[in-house]
């Protein structure tokens, strides 16, 4: 029988558990029952016996069995996504009730894309967290699609990102610092000397590269889009920041980057910055919270680093 979604919700928050998520999840990521079991400290058979009251719940089959355990049925992998993040906001909830009952006046779950997590915005966090002890941060670095479900979930508070195409609906983005883009190369280059050097020039260069979806990716594609000459590429692309900035340092290779990201690589000395007479704009990393936040310490905050940032 097809139940509609009120019925299936009422009956859903009147008999499910965490411990039913939670062993939904385990199930599909471990495929064993018995591995679930030690995982979450309970017997196998409470394993098998909450799998099957939630399956009954729910009128639908979550698992198929099978000779080697146990698999996601598609309406498993359709709540998966649901169910994680219904675990993650618990999680959360629970560490800040522990913070408060610590001491804390108040918590501020942040998520912060890579090039946000050194430089001028995390010495700002350092600051203001000096001077308000009262206030506990929770920070997980993490990318930006990620970041913005977090966001919308209520798993985080605030985001340290690069501003969004479109600001999500309900939210407030404020920049915290310009970017632009930066070509790499080893220092003692044959053209780290040279000054307004051309894409023409840059091209007949080897490159390393980020995938495709990474911001210094995009840039350089767009740079050889419409180029008769293709420049030659690094058999290695890796979304590892340190990884592609020590093969620039031990190579003749460049890579294309946001100058935010650039930093750590920069304080060795064993890299540089090329004068690339192109330059393209690149949106600024700021902040993006929920307007209608109910937390005086995230306000605080919000307010607070744009004013410190511009000092």
């Amino acid at each position: 029988m097809t139940r509609d979604a009120p019925t299936l919700l009422n009956r859903m928050i009147g008999k499910v558990r965490l411990r039913h998520l939670q062993l939904v999840v385990l199930t599909a990521d471990l495929g064993n029952t018995h591995k679930v079991a030690a995982e979450a400290d309970i017997s196998q058979p409470s394993v098998v016996k909450l799998l099957g009251d939630l399956e009954r719940l729910a009128e639908t089959r979550l698992f198929e069995r099978h000779a080697r355990g146990m698999r996601p049925t598609p309406a498993c992998r359709t709540l998966l996504p649901f169910l994680r993040s219904m675990l993650q906001v618990a999680q959360t909830a629970t560490q800040s009730l522990s913070d408060l009952q610590s001491g804390a006046a108040g918590v501020v779950h942040i998520g912060a894309m890579p090039a946000a997590c050194h430089g001028p915005i995390m010495s700002a966090l350092a600051h203001f967290a000096q001077a308000h002890r009262e206030i506990h941060f929770h920070l997980n670095e993490g990318k930006s699609a990620a970041l913005l479900e977090d966001l919308a979930t209520g798993t985080v508070d605030v985001l340290l990102i690069r501003q969004p195409s479109q600001t999500p609906q309900g939210c407030r983005f404020v920049p915290l610092l310009p970017d632009r883009p930066v070509v790499l190369a080893r220092t003692g280059h044959r053209l780290a000397r040279r000054r307004r050097l051309d894409l023409s020039v840059l091209a007949k260069e080897q490159w390393l590269a980020f995938p495709h979806s990474m911001t210094g990716r995009v840039l350089f594609d767009s740079w050889y889009k419409d180029s008769p000459v293709r420049p030659a590429l690094v058999n290695i692309t890796t979304s590892s920041l340190s990884a592609i900035t020590t093969m620039v340092a031990e190579s003749d290779a460049l890579v294309l980057l946001p100058h935010t990201l650039a930093g750590p690589a920069l304080a060795t000395g064993q890299v540089c910055v090329l004068d690339v007479a192109r330059q393209d704009p690149i949106r600024p990393i700021g902040l993006l919270w929920r307007k209608e936040t109910d937390s005086i310490a995230v306000q605080v905050f919000c307010e607070w680093m744009p004013r410190h940032m511009a000092a």
